[in-house]
């Protein structure tokens, strides 16, 4: 990949999944730094750890899967706050989850087939802030659930200290 900067092919190098323990020994050798991390972020997935790693080293965090609490984690202890906030605001649900992550320092990144649904996000999204305090109730009432769509497998494996199958502890360049 940095081949491809230094040739002109590519502007940045992004990385999507990598946790601290991936981005280490990376970080040993690369000559250019990762520009992003595009990490499954919510607030039943807060990675606070892993977001202030990637701060200290200049490294962008966006977010993926932000919703999860509504789509696929639903019923769960943050509905109850996003619902008041919807209300609060005059603003989806979503809307409140997506608020979330950018105020948690990152960028954020959702799908939808529907182009008038995403239009619909921008504008509610810019259309108001989240107090701190509710920002702050937003993670407090989440913690007390974890809940990972993606890659929940290979990352249970590595939260409890094992090496994947197959996998190799450094890499070559």
């Amino acid at each position: 990949m940095e081949r491809c900067v230094q040739r002109g092919l590519a502007r940045h190098i992004g990385l999507a999944n990598f946790a601290i323990q991936h981005l280490e020994p990376i970080l040993e050798i690369a000559t250019i730094r990762p520009a992003l991390n595009q990490i499954e972020m919510h607030p039943y997935l807060q990675q606070p750890d892993l977001l202030a790693y990637l701060s200290r080293n200049d490294i962008r965090a966006q977010g993926f899967a932000s919703l999860t609490p509504l789509t696929k984690a639903s019923p769960g202890p943050v509905d109850d706050v996003c619902k008041h906030l919807s209300e609060k605001y005059g603003v989806s649900q979503s809307a409140i989850l997506l608020r979330w992550v950018i105020d948690q320092g990152a960028s954020v990144v959702t799908t939808s087939g529907n182009k008038n649904r995403l239009q619909g996000y921008v504008k509610e999204v810019t259309a108001f802030h989240l107090q701190r305090e509710e920002l702050e109730e937003i993670s407090r009432v989440s913690r007390t659930r974890k809940y990972r769509s993606f890659f929940a497998d290979e990352f249970r494996i590595l939260e409890e200290g094992q090496d994947l199958p197959g996998s190799k502890t450094c890499c070559s360049v």
